[in-house]
């Protein structure tokens, strides 16, 4: 994930120049992966953390709650990914459109 993100701020200020629309979109893609790294280690990372310290033969009793938790955690970090994906799909598109 850091490395995507460095990517997109690599490939945001070697596009600095195109237009202002697929620079718009790029910028977005760009911030929501900062956002995502951010998002990943403040939510889901410390759970699974937790989860690698874990006994199997005796799990916490609120391990399902956790699990859910997590599970929820990820369904967003998926869903911004994929906007992530999304923007920087059309920011290329809109860009070889003009």
């Amino acid at each position: 994930m850091g490395a995507t993100s460095l990517l997109h701020l690599i490939l945001l200020v070697c596009t600095w120049s195109w237009p202002a629309f697929p620079t718009f979109l790029l910028l977005t893609a760009t911030l929501l992966w900062l956002g995502i790294v951010l998002f990943s280690v403040v939510g889901p990372v410390p759970i699974n953390n937790q989860v690698r310290a874990w006994d199997n033969r005796k799990l916490p009793p609120d391990w399902q709650e956790q699990r859910r938790r997590w599970d929820r955690l990820n369904a967003i970090r998926v869903v911004l990914i994929a906007l992530a994906f999304l923007a920087l799909v059309l920011s290329y598109k809109t860009f070889v459109m003009n």
